[in-house]
């Protein structure tokens, strides 16, 4: 035999040794593409665990800053409550005083003083003509005089900016300028007099009211009069 060529169990011994390195490559191979999925799912693994994290932390963030604007709001409501209630405190504390007639107040522009008050069914003109009240009203005739308190001419105008109203336990009656012009107009309160500075104006004011109302208080911008009747 040459020496050269190789007995069966040598060719069989070289086959089973490729056989072996192969299959030591292949392992090899699939331990390295197992080792490289393992880090690929580490990476994504860690990667997830971030996002987690970024994303718990910003709903933490976001909770705190929800929680801190609800205390903030809920703080400037107290406040605005406390503030509310020192107003209200303040309101009451700014009660309009009242006075009695005879007793004179200063507005903006003219010192009032409300002198007599009288009640009556039926008022009489110029010409002797009158006029009712109604069926289950009367008149309330209130004498004032007021006093021009600026150093420019001022006009009267009892649309009165503000008007002069007769209080009656929570009812309002406002100046009755119709019924007024039945009046005598030497007796009546004139409209649109020019008054000059420290000059007076005086004259009754009329309000229609209904029969048997008492305890009656007359308010005049924030001055409020008890009349006695």
């Amino acid at each position: 035999m040459d020496s050269d060529t190789l007995s069966p169990a040598e060719t069989k011994d070289i086959h089973d040794e490729y056989e072996i390195r192969v299959r030591e490559d292949s392992i090899e191979q699939r331990k390295k593409k197992l080792n490289q999925q393992i880090l690929s799912c580490k990476r994504s693994l860690t990667f997830i665990a971030c996002c987690v994290g970024i994303m718990f932390m910003g709903f933490l963030t976001y909770t705190t800053m929800d929680v801190e604007k609800l205390k903030k709001e809920q703080s400037v409501k107290v406040e605005a409550s406390s503030n509310d209630t020192e107003a209200g405190e303040s309101t009451k504390e700014a009660e309009p005083k009242k006075f009695k007639l005879g007793q004179s107040q200063q507005g903006d522009y003219w010192k009032y003083v409300p002198k007599k008050i009288k009640r009556t069914d039926k008022i009489t003109g110029d010409f002797g003509t009158s006029k009712s009240a109604g069926s289950g009203q009367e008149y309330i005739l209130l004498y004032i005089t007021v006093q021009n308190i600026t150093n420019k001419t001022q006009t009267t105008d009892f649309t009165f900016d503000p008007q002069p109203v007769l209080l009656s336990g929570k009812q309002e009656y406002k100046y009755d300028w119709d019924a007024a012009y039945n009046m005598k107009e030497s007796e009546r309160f004139k409209q649109n007099e020019d008054v000059a500075p420290e000059g007076t104006e005086s004259g009754w004011l009329l309000f229609k009211i209904p029969t048997g109302k008492k305890g009656f208080k007359l308010k005049i911008e924030d001055f409020v009069w008890s009349l006695g009747m």
